[in-house]
């Protein structure tokens, strides 16, 4: 079942989530060039980055001669993420809440590329307040 939850609300609280649901994110965004900084920013120097020469020359090997900017630049990404498990008691919430204040989602988070195709999975847990302490 899909669901269209928005994480930029303020009212998505831990009853809210439900295991095997799939939460899709409404917003898109188109990877730029410009995102070589974080390539810099964790000194990767493969060439398959930044030299558009060796793409060029052999395109067989590199991606059908597209450089790689930890996804495609001109690639528009998508996200959704499917709720794995729920945790009321996680010991990590007593730095964030009091007891039985928050609880952790588990997600799996996809990124999809324009054509649909899985570019990233991960998996994420946020602590997330509950409906009754809610401010």
């Amino acid at each position: 079942m899909t669901e269209r939850h928005r994480f930029t609300r303020d009212d998505n609280l831990y009853e809210d989530f439900k295991p095997g649901e799939t939460l899709v994110h409404p917003r898109g965004r188109t990877v730029s060039d410009e995102h070589m900084i974080w390539t810099n920013f964790v000194l990767n120097t493969a060439q398959l980055h930044f030299n558009q020469k060796m793409c060029d020359d052999h395109p067989e090997v590199t991606f059908d001669g597209r450089r790689v900017v930890y996804v495609f630049a001109g690639d528009t990404l998508f996200a959704e993420s499917t709720v794995v498990s729920k945790t009321e008691d996680d010991p990590r919430l007593s730095a964030f809440a009091k007891p039985g204040q928050a609880g952790v989602v588990k997600f799996l988070l996809r990124g999809k590329n324009q054509k649909g195709e899985v570019v990233l999975e991960i998996t994420r847990e946020l602590a997330i307040l509950k409906r009754e302490f809610r401010p």
